[in-house]
């Protein structure tokens, strides 16, 4: 059974689960730029904007994931025209009132985006061109600080197993990537290797994320198909086939 969560013309994308089930954080436009709201997943009450647009300055928010403690929502901040090449990450508290004044993460003359926690709340990985490419990288959280680059040749959209004991994500030549990681007050990472070769569409760290999502055990993955690439038989319609028995009937010189 479908249950539709939103109903404002405008695309509304993005969407976060909170920690505990009850609530989704998204995206939406329908205040002229891109902005942050919750929603009940039950709808008792009316969505609310959780972001203070003052604190917002003139740019666009997209929300990336909520920490597992439920302390802040993490979004991709855009900084408008003046800056539309470049993203940042900033965090939304989430225990006190809304809309609230979102604090700075990183910051940096670099392209972050598509950020996500990991069980323990405290590490982020994200995808940034530090490196001239886009790749992935970890970061302590919720104070930025110590910094680990993962990915070896590029990669985006990063997923926590839900033990926080390995870390995947998409690289560029279209495969599941998986790194054995050592949470807790301190991070290590080992090499990444390839789990298996997927048809989704590119990736894009100035695009959508959540091309897959792996099970808590990482036994299951749930990947988002290209739908030019699923491997269906396609349907042809011969003309002229007449002709073509005749041409084939013909005895070989």
């Amino acid at each position: 059974v479908f249950s539709r969560l939103t109903f404002d013309p405008s695309a509304d994308v993005a969407p976060c689960w909170s920690p505990d089930g009850k609530w989704i954080a998204y995206s939406s436009e329908k205040l002229g730029r891109a902005t942050v709201f919750r929603m009940p997943v039950d709808g008792s009450r009316a969505e609310e904007v959780l972001v203070d647009s003052t604190s917002a300055g003139p740019g666009q928010l997209w929300s990336d994931h909520w920490s597992p403690d439920g302390r802040f929502l993490v979004v991709d901040y855009n900084g408008g025209a003046a800056d539309e090449a470049r993203f940042d990450l900033r965090l939304v508290p989430m225990g006190g009132t809304f809309p609230a004044k979102t604090i700075p993460f990183l910051e940096t003359k670099f392209h972050e985006t598509h950020a996500v926690v990991s069980p323990d709340s405290r590490w982020v990985a994200y995808t940034s061109n530090e490196s001239g490419r886009a790749d992935i990288y970890v970061q302590s959280f919720p104070t930025p600080g110590s910094k680990w680059k993962i990915s070896e040749h590029g990669g985006d959209q990063a997923c926590w197993r839900g033990d926080g004991r390995e870390l995947y994500f998409l690289g560029f030549d279209r495969a599941i990537m998986v790194v054995d990681v050592t949470t807790g007050e301190k991070f290590d990472a080992g090499v990444p290797r390839k789990l298996f070769a997927v048809r989704t569409g590119d990736p894009d760290p100035d695009g959508a994320r959540a091309f897959y999502v792996p099970a808590a055990d990482g036994q299951k993955f749930l990947v988002c198909m290209n739908g030019a690439e699923t491997g269906s038989t396609p349907l042809f319609i011969r003309t002229n086939w007449r002709r073509m028995l005749e041409t084939d009937a013909r005895p070989s010189p």
